[in-house]
């Protein structure tokens, strides 16, 4: 049996997070209890647990529940506790939706709901990942729960809420689990450490609270791989978590910025190869792209994150958090994990010039027209020109937008269409615009855009020209362009 499974909470006492301990005793303890609940959290934040606390407290038959049938502070030590805790309670049903989708099983709970329970005060039907269920079990189930027995008890667990029925949810008494904090999980960790008399150092205990993104269950899979090492040290746990140490990661940083590209794609290449989890280290490197963020913004941080930011300008440092944190975006739909890393550090030189001096915000810079919503207007085919050589599907995008609103730096692009929208506002396309429009007028601008009408509705008619619907179509729909000459019919 794994930790997890060993320690999960039975009783509410064993609740780590304190404002879910004093709720659920307060929803056990009132004459309202509901005939359905929707139990809505974060994956590993004990939202099945709670869901069988609850089973144990409608059938639990210590002394206190002889003289009521209400539902009371489940003991755990009773028979119904206990069947409850190791599964084998007769009138405790459970379903995983994520892989029993259909509606055959939904009908059988129908078929079945309105018997007598066989050897508790109520049936209970835990149905887990509810929002898998596919629309015509919801609405069989829905069915169900518009006219449930008395001595029937339903408890959906989902992390997607938006993906249940309204009419399903509407029926449910909702309860929201937050993510677990840091002090919640070191709460949980440090009671499985005195239920195996395990002694850990607390530097140990607070990193894989902080690992762990809020997920219990995470967090107590992640102790039980840092005792299979045999190390007492956080260097054990990094070795488990595979994770780079902080010094190294700003050294691979500075790589970057200062154009180092070869360098900075062996470094990343040895680490794949190594065997480190290329999703934890986008985050680190979120993480100290962040506290660096934060110092030049005036909060203080470790000694290390200042001296590594000490000569790179704030908008450099802006910069790559939006395309690493795009980057850690693309992760989730590229088979190649570590290629959005790749593609970022190759790109990078594109998007900004690093540890230059900060660039001044003029009005009027010689050469160019003081900056105003009519100059831009005037320009705006230059500036199109200027970026169809470096992406010609960016150019088709902003030849149909327009320039609507000048405030301070800040230039709002009316576009027609939400996917023109969608791609301009992108880090890399808007930093791409953002730069050309600097190249063209002489001044630094912040883009926006905003939804409106397509130019032919604006009676802004434009020419259309055919390699620039090539390109556009290419890059929606993938492949490439091949031009056939010669021929008849």
């Amino acid at each position: 049996m794994t930790l997890y499974r060993k320690y999960r909470p039975q009783v509410p006492e064993d609740i780590d997070q304190e404002d879910t301990r004093q709720a659920i005793s307060r929803i056990i303890s009132s004459k309202n209890f509901a005939h359905a609940y929707l139990l809505i959290g974060p994956r590993g934040t004990g939202k099945t647990s709670i869901a069988r606390i609850l089973a144990k407290a409608v059938n639990c038959v210590s002394e206190k529940s002889v003289e009521t049938t209400s539902p009371v502070i489940p003991c755990g030590i009773c028979d119904a506790c206990l069947s409850i805790a190791k599964g084998s309670f007769l009138d405790l049903f459970e379903m995983d939706a994520a892989s029993n989708r259909g509606i055959d099983e939904i009908r059988s709970i129908r078929e079945h709901v309105h018997l007598a329970p066989a050897v508790g005060k109520k049936k209970v039907y835990i149905i887990d990942e509810a929002h898998m269920l596919t629309k015509e079990a919801f609405n069989a189930l829905l069915k169900t729960l518009e006219e449930p027995p008395e001595h029937a008890l339903f408890i959906l667990c989902t992390t997607e809420p938006e993906e249940i029925l309204k009419t399903v949810s509407s029926r449910c008494q909702i309860w929201t689990f937050p993510s677990a904090s840091p002090i919640d999980i070191r709460h949980a960790l440090l009671r499985v450490m005195k239920g195996e008399k395990l002694e850990i150092n607390d530097d140990v205990v607070d990193e894989i609270a902080l690992r762990s993104e809020g997920s219990f269950r995470d967090a107590i899979k992640l102790l039980e791989l840092f005792l299979q090492t045999g190390k007492q040290t956080v260097e054990g746990l990094r070795e488990v978590l595979r994770s780079v140490i902080v010094t190294d990661r700003l050294a691979f940083l500075r790589s970057i910025l200062q154009g180092r590209k070869a360098d900075a794609l062996v470094c990343l290449d040895a680490w794949s190869r190594e065997g480190t989890d290329i999703s934890l280290l986008t985050k680190d490197l979120l993480t100290d792209l962040r506290a660096c963020f934060l110092h030049l913004s005036g909060v203080k941080q470790e000694k290390g994150i200042e001296v590594f930011a000490r000569d790179i300008p704030l908008k450099t440092i802006l910069k790559l958090m939006r395309v690493a944190a795009a980057a850690s975006l693309e992760m989730k739909e590229t088979p190649i994990s570590v290629l959005p890393l790749e593609l970022m550090i190759g790109e990078w030189d594109e998007r900004t010039l690093p540890f230059v001096e900060e660039p001044k915000v003029l009005s009027v810079v010689e050469g160019h027209a003081p900056l105003d919503l009519n100059v831009i207007s005037n320009e705006w085919k230059q500036v199109i020109e200027k970026i169809k050589p470096k992406n010609h599907a960016l150019a088709s995008v902003i030849r149909s937008a327009r320039p609507i609103a000048l405030d301070k730096e800040t230039l709002t692009l009316e576009v027609g269409y939400a996917y023109h929208k969608d791609r301009l506002d992108s880090p890399e396309m808007r930093a791409l615009v953002e730069e050309t429009v600097a190249e063209v007028m002489g001044n630094h601008i912040r883009l926006r855009t905003s939804l409106g009408r397509p130019a032919s509705q604006r009676g802004e008619p434009r020419p259309v020209q055919s390699d620039d619907l090539l390109h556009l179509a290419t890059e929606i729909f993938g492949g490439h362009v091949v031009v056939e000459k010669g021929g008849g019919d």
